[in-house]
């Protein structure tokens, strides 16, 4: 599994969230292993390897980023308030709309008025033989969500998040125990919109369908014509475990890993 190593910078100690300090955390290295099992191959947004597994395009990536929210990775939010805690904070207050472009340096980071907020990888994915067709009764899932570390921030990796985006469907996983399931984050007209975080286990064996059942052919040429799975990792403000009292001099040491397979729809 490719490694997502994260360290500290200099930050204040209160007890604040960190939506409200702007504390930020150094993330070194975001590298997604991606997975295809049973019938279909993978590849990253840059290369033209087709593969059983490929790594993420941007290996290697620094960027501090900034806590966000976000309820189907298309709008992202950033809250502004002094509550202690902004888990429990008042939903309709304080929040603002990123506008996020992709960063320059380092690729694969999205930012806002210079400020980082999220990495994002693409992969494609098609049969490894035929097309499959909606009538074979297959479809694409998540299989595996796979984070480990060292546990050196047990309670700052509570908040990691991991969004895959598949066709249509958008489905949030967070990695560790303990991390907050429920939560309400703002939507993109006024209120509330609430978010369930799809828990993961230490095995990260999920059984999550995507609804794409067509799958191109071996032969399909362009990746525009291919399943598109967006990868994501950023830290959830909303999450109660997302404040910077939890920073410790040196946090943890990341690994993540995603599987894609084709099965039998349920």
């Amino acid at each position: 599994a490719a490694m997502l190593g994260i360290s500290a910078a200099m930050l204040a100690t209160s007890t604040y969230a960190w939506f409200t300090m702007n504390t930020e955390v150094s993330v070194d290295g975001m590298s997604v292993k991606a997975m295809a099992e049973k019938g279909i191959i993978i590849r990253n947004e840059t290369t033209d390897t087709w593969a059983a597994a490929v790594s993420a395009t941007y290996a290697g990536t620094n960027a501090a980023l900034l806590p966000t929210s976000t309820a189907d990775v298309t709008a992202w939010y950033y809250n502004t308030s002094d509550d202690f805690d902004d888990a429990e904070a008042d939903q309709d207050s304080g929040y603002t709309e990123l506008n996020l472009t992709d960063g320059d340096s380092p690729d694969g980071v999205y930012s806002a008025d210079g400020k980082d907020y999220y990495l994002k990888n693409i992969f494609y994915i098609k049969s490894s033989g035929e097309a499959v067709a909606a009538a074979d009764g297959k479809e694409l899932y998540i299989t595996n969500v796979n984070v480990t570390g060292s546990s050196s921030s047990p309670a700052l990796d509570k908040s990691l998040r991991v969004a895959i985006k598949v066709g249509d469907t958008v489905k949030i996983f967070a990695p560790f125990d303990g991390a907050t399931a429920s939560y309400n984050v703002q939507g993109t007209t006024s209120g509330a919109v609430a978010v369930t975080a799809i828990p993961v286990g230490d095995s990260g064996a999920v059984n999550v369908a995507t609804g794409v059942t067509a799958i191109p052919s071996a032969d399909t040429a362009s990746v525009d014509d291919c399943v598109k799975a967006e990868v994501y990792m950023y830290f959830e403000g909303e999450d109660a475990a997302c404040k910077s009292s939890n920073i410790k001099t040196t946090l943890d040491t990341l690994s993540l890993s995603a599987k894609f397979e084709l099965k039998a729809s349920s």
